[in-house]
This record gives structure tokens, C-alpha cells and sequence, in this order.
């Protein structure tokens, strides 16, 4: 989580919100664990899945504040693995 420090922004910890967006597309943790193992974490995830921008709904806080920000979770690749990757 972030604050905002006057002009500036504090960096706090990681958020969750990736993990609830996997939870609403149906991946399970024994998937998330064997999908996992398949997955080279150096390389880059095909360039047509790197616009991704995980939200559960619209409306976002950082690192810009708007509350009409679409979440970004297409196109969907036939690989489950893939779709864990980006």
C-alpha cells in the first residue's frame, strides 16, 4: 500500500490485488502451484499480453488516481499458464 508524502509517494507493501483477480478468474491454488513450476520467470510473457493492468473493478488509487480505470484482463491466451505469466 502507498501514501502520498506531499508531492511524493511512500511505497508500502505489495498488494493482494493480482491474487483476488486470479481467485475471479477461477484459478485454484493446486492450478496456481502446478502452473507455477511450468513458468520461467526471466522471460518476458508474449508481448500481446503485456497490457494487462489486473483490477477487480474499475477505479484505481496509484500509482494514478482514478476511479474510472478499467481493468485490463484481454485477450485471454487458450493456455491458462500463459494468462498466469502476464
Amino acid at each position: 500500500y502507498s501514501r502520498r508524502l506531499g508531492d511524493a509517494w511512500l511505497v508500502g507493501g505489495a498488494s493482494n490485488l493480482g491474487c483476488a483477480v486470479l481467485r475471479q478468474e477461477k484459478f485454484s491454488v493446486p492450478e496456481l502451484e502446478a502452473l507455477s513450476l511450468e513458468l520461467d520467470p526471466l522471460a518476458a510473457p508474449a508481448l500481446e499480453l503485456q497490457g494487462y493492468y489486473p483490477l477487480c473493478k474499475p477505479g484505481e488509487r496509484f500509482p494514478v488516481n482514478d476511479p474510472q480505470k478499467a481493468p485490463v484482463l484481454e485477450p485471454k491466451p487458450a493456455e491458462r499458464r500463459d494468462y498466469l505469466h502476464a
